[in-house]
């Protein structure tokens, strides 16, 4: 039932980033060498179908349901909400249906988003982290957050998703 839902999300939020792009990206999945022993570790990527360029890419560790989302990036801003992270995501819960956490320690446009949010507009912390655009795209696939950490003195900021149960 999972992996039959998690088919579904994927198909629709293909479709809506196919629509946003003008073309379907190419979705590559390419095993790496894990950061320690017992991991599994893989990237998830999306290429331009005509030109091979790459337009996002998910790295991924995991032990267990556990992963930990080393790095997300989109590479251009012109592909800027577009899709291609919550698109990235279904492929891997597509791709990886016992993958029930997530964590992120956030980088490059969701930290900025974060810490702006925090730090200058006062929000709290969950309210700051959810306005990130990693959080956006977990939550369309069906996390929901668990836990967030905000702590601008050491520059990190993070969440921990869980799939919700199906109804």
């Amino acid at each position: 039932m999972v992996a039959e839902l998690a088919l579904v999300v994927a198909c629709s939020l293909r479709l809506e980033a196919n629509e946003k792009l003008g073309y379907e990206p190419l979705i590559e999945h390419e095993l790496s060498k894990p950061f320690h022993a017992g991991e599994e570790r893989f990237i998830i990527t999306a290429r331009h179908p005509q030109f091979g360029m790459e337009l996002a890419f998910l790295d991924i560790t995991h032990v267990g349901p556990q992963a930990v989302i080393e790095k997300s990036e989109v590479m251009n801003e012109n592909n800027y909400r577009k899709g291609l992270t919550t698109l990235l995501l279904a492929e891997m819960r597509e791709t990886h249906p016992k993958l029930t956490t997530i964590e992120a320690n956030l980088a490059d446009v969701n930290y900025r988003t974060a810490n702006r949010a925090f730090e200058q507009e006062g929000l709290d912390c969950e309210e700051a982290v959810a306005l990130t655009p990693l959080f956006k795209a977990a939550l369309k696939v069906g996390f929901q957050l668990k836990t967030a950490e905000c702590n601008p003195a050491s520059h990190e900021y993070k969440f921990v998703m869980t799939l919700e149960p199906p109804h």
